[in-house]
């Protein structure tokens, strides 16, 4: 015997007439949840209902759960049956999220006594990556940088000293030499705050520093990536650095690429930073060392 195989949303089902037969149109197929943030731990519980609220119309199977494809769950007949259905079955699974994951049910049915036409319902749910990180810049500073306004001196190994006094114009002046041990070295740091909007924190929190001509920032640690473990999704305070003695007093602008890394999936948030750059200049006093605590830059 041949079967005739119809593949029909579970949405279009009306009633249609073919050769004088009318077309199943009582199958239900409800998946759920709807829609969903990337849950905790990357597990969702996925439950499908499977319903023919038609008396001449049966259940061929008890219906499946497949993720992007691959099986992942059968169904179960219902007996008794679930109200309002004459026949019905249900399917559970938790399924691990990868990010973009299309999930559907599927049942088959058929009319009257004998499997003469088979018809096909289904309920597609997709089920999207996680939102890109929350990145914030504010508490990093590509304008100025004045010691005077840091907490312990920017965290810099800093010398003053003041010479004597001396006399001009009737008024006593003294110079004061400054050493900053940031001048020094062609190290450079950008600082940012992050977090995950979402409900479980990704395995890891990566930052790349994207050059105008595309190529990547190479950090101390030897790779082009730094990479994070947060605690939790919330608001967390992170730096990178990277040395680069090529670069001479000026503002260079970059981008910053930060990736939220999930199971499978990865959602990434990019924003515009400038690094000032302020070294001590050739024919200056001594490497490191000026005349003044701060640097300014267009």
């Amino acid at each position: 015997m041949r079967y005739l195989t119809l593949l029909i949303p579970v949405s279009a089902a009306t009633q249609f007439v073919l050769a004088g037969s009318l077309f199943a149109q009582s199958a239900q197929v409800t998946l759920t949840p709807a829609g969903a943030g990337y849950p905790v731990g990357w597990q969702l519980a996925v439950h499908a209902q499977f319903c023919v609220t038609d008396p001449n119309e049966h259940l061929l199977n008890a219906g499946t759960i497949t993720q992007n494809g691959v099986l992942v769950a059968s169904g179960q007949s219902q007996v008794p049956p679930a109200s309002p259905c004459t026949e019905s079955s249900t399917a559970d699974v938790t399924i691990t999220l990868r990010g973009n994951d299309t999930v559907t049910a599927t049942v088959q049915t058929y009319l009257g006594p004998n499997v003469d036409v088979v018809y096909t319902w289904t309920q597609t749910q997709i089920y999207p990556p996680p939102p890109p990180p929350f990145v914030d810049l504010s508490v990093h500073n590509g304008y100025n940088r004045d010691i005077n306004k840091c907490a312990f001196s920017c965290f810099d190994n800093v010398i003053t000293y003041s010479t004597p006094a001396y006399w001009t114009f009737d008024a006593p002046r003294t110079a004061t030499l400054f050493y900053s041990s940031e001048q020094a070295e062609s190290r450079h740091i950008v600082e940012f705050n992050a977090a995950t909007i979402s409900p479980a924190p990704p395995n890891q929190l990566t930052a790349k520093l994207r050059r105008p001509d595309g190529s990547y920032v190479t950090f101390i640690n030897g790779s082009t990536t730094a990479s994070f473990t947060p605690a939790d999704g919330g608001t967390h305070r992170y730096a990178i650095a990277f040395d680069d003695s090529t670069l001479t007093t000026g503002a260079y602008r970059y981008t910053l690429v930060i990736d939220g890394v999930w199971s499978g999936s990865v959602s990434e948030s990019t924003s515009p930073v400038r690094v000032l750059v302020r070294p001590t200049e050739s024919g200056e006093t001594a490497e490191g060392a000026g005349n003044g605590g701060t640097s300014t830059r267009r």
